[in-house]
């Protein structure tokens, strides 16, 4: 029950970020988050790689924004996006896909008045959310092998010749589907 609490308190937060204009408050919600951090004894080298991953991200959308708006809205922008991307990255530390799966469980239980078997969906969504992981993986196995066959991995090949790339990872990710079905029926799941 408290997962659930606490993912629609992401939500809520997550879309509330985006309609707030004031940058103490902004800087408020930072400092919780850190507060947040310290108390889920999230590493500063994990937080510190994760900036490190986002920061090209930040930085192109900052110049798209100032090419298109002014200098306020672009920081506007660039802050907001920071503050989801940090609050998304420690929520990713709290959740692992049984919490996710009784989140969405006690999140869905009002539909049991229309005879609507919650249980299942609630596993299709965590399954669903565990295959983001699992396509990020595909894609860098797929990048190494292309790679090491001697084709680069950039957007002239990937226009030029797609059905390599797509042949590559549709062929990878229905291997993984078959293994995660084999893992689930043999763990009794229908």
């Amino acid at each position: 029950m408290i997962d659930s609490i606490i993912l629609i308190l992401y939500l809520l937060i997550s879309f509330f970020i985006f309609l707030i204009s004031n940058y103490s408050i902004f800087l408020v919600i930072f400092l919780l988050v850190i507060l947040m951090m310290i108390i889920f004894r999230i590493s500063i080298i994990k937080y510190l790689l994760f900036i490190k991953k986002s920061i090209l991200f930040l930085i192109f959308i900052f110049i798209c924004n100032i090419i298109f708006s002014d200098l306020n809205n672009s920081l506007l922008v660039i802050i907001r996006l920071f503050l989801i991307l940090n609050i998304s990255f420690l929520i990713s530390f709290y959740f692992n896909y049984s919490k996710i799966n009784n989140s969405f469980y006690y999140l869905l239980y009002p539909l049991k008045i229309f005879k609507v078997d919650i249980k299942k969906i609630s596993m299709i969504i965590a399954i669903s959310l565990s295959f983001i992981p699992v396509f990020i993986d595909e894609i860098e196995i797929i990048k190494m092998s292309l790679l090491s066959m001697g084709l680069r991995f950039n957007i002239k090949n990937v226009v030029i010749k797609p059905h390599v790339f797509i042949i590559s990872f549709i062929n990878g990710i229905f291997d993984r589907v078959f293994e995660i079905e084999n893992y689930l029926k043999a763990s009794c799941f229908d």
